[in-house]
């Protein structure tokens, strides 16, 4: 897991063109949560050249539905599309599996969005929404981090979940 979340965070932080909201890095202990978590429903790709893992990504799937959640790739390899393979053998891997749906998630910028829809003529709506339904349990969450002092960042949402 290490290697994905080094690949993703750094292709986020890169700034060779590729400009990403700061919403979207993720700390390192909620990969690891996340994985150990839903250990079931975690699957990670990695793409090697000559034993160098150059691009990976974290597929979340359950109910029929794989999320291709978090990939990047080392971009001194991208002359070598490392992320068009491991998108390719993950949707082969779901369809295999009789997964039914590979979701490619939505893309915060062109760039992204054009290399998603690459794979597929289908398209959807992808939101995403930052309402608090219960505020009771939202604050209490919120007290837990806070006691715990690990609220990093003040505009994250959840503020729990960083």
């Amino acid at each position: 897991m290490n290697v994905t979340v080094l690949i993703y965070t750094g292709i986020l932080q890169m700034k060779d063109g590729l400009k990403v909201d700061s919403y979207y890095l993720i700390a390192f202990n909620y990969f690891k949560d996340l994985v150990e978590k839903l250990k079931d429903n975690v699957i990670i790709a990695t793409a090697s050249i000559n034993a160098k893992p150059v691009a990976s990504t974290l597929l979340l799937f359950k109910g029929g539905i794989v999320h291709y959640w978090a990939a990047g790739s080392d971009m001194n390899y991208r002359n070598f599309n490392p992320n068009n393979l491991l998108v390719y053998e993950s949707i082969k891997w779901a369809k295999n599996k009789g997964e039914k749906i590979f979701c490619l998630m939505g893309g915060s910028n062109k760039g992204l969005r054009d290399f998603k829809s690459s794979f597929s003529n289908t398209k959807s709506s992808f939101y995403t929404v930052n309402n608090v339904y219960d505020t009771k349990r939202y604050d209490y969450l919120k007290s837990i981090r806070e006691k715990h002092k690990k609220i990093i960042r003040s505009d994250f949402f959840p503020l729990y979940r960083e």
